[in-house]
């Protein structure tokens, strides 16, 4: 029923034709309500997730920021910030860590860095032509 050429009004249609024919057009318009009423509620759930994320980023930055938390009660504390979170904002602050890690990695943040991501890129290519060969 999926088709990239079909607007997905065009699709819903299909779906309850479909159904028609095999005797279950009210449970596919049953189906059809509850996906609508999930991506409503997903929706709502990002909203809410980006409009906490500034305060919820800074209470992370919190305690990378305070020295005298060994690595792993740092880490300990992230992860309880992260359990205490909706699944959208533990998603968008894993984002910001990963978005940040690859500036580190690509010698954005620290010059010095960015002579090891050179090294890093030249040992990948050497290695994938020799796998190639």
């Amino acid at each position: 029923m999926y088709d990239l050429d079909k607007a997905r009004s065009e699709i819903y249609e299909d779906e309850i034709g479909w159904g028609r024919e095999q005797g279950i057009e009210d449970e596919v318009r049953t189906f059809q309500e509850q996906r609508a009423a999930f991506y409503a509620e997903h929706t709502e759930r990002v909203i809410q997730a980006i409009e906490d994320l500034p305060n919820a980023y800074v209470k992370m930055r919190s305690y990378f920021n305070d020295l005298s938390l060994t690595h792993n009660e740092r880490e300990r504390a992230i992860h309880r910030q992260f359990k205490a979170s909706s699944f959208e904002l533990r998603a968008l602050l894993q984002a910001t860590r990963a978005a940040n890690m690859d500036k580190l990695n690509n010698g954005e943040l620290f010059p010095s860095y960015k002579r090891r991501a050179q090294e890093k890129e030249v040992l990948r290519r050497d290695i994938k032509e020799n796998n190639s060969l």
